[in-house]
């Protein structure tokens, strides 16, 4: 599931939605197209908060492939 929940996010050209929203100046971010697919496979996988994905993301191996 994971493998094909990342395929089809590839497909989908969520770089252009996402840039529009980067600072232009200050800090390098972090890079929002990995977020975004974090956050909706935690909810694809019934997990809602960040916290819990960020722990998720430490100790389940299927959290390693959308971030990639």
């Amino acid at each position: 599931m994971v493998r094909t929940f990342d395929y089809l996010f590839q497909q989908i050209n969520v770089k252009e939605i996402v840039e529009k929203s980067v600072a232009k100046f200050g800090r390098p971010t972090l890079n929002q197209v990995v977020l975004l697919k974090l956050v909706f496979y935690g909810f694809m996988t019934g997990i809602r908060t960040s916290r819990e994905i960020s722990k998720a993301c430490i100790r389940e191996y299927k959290f390693y492939v959308p971030a990639r």
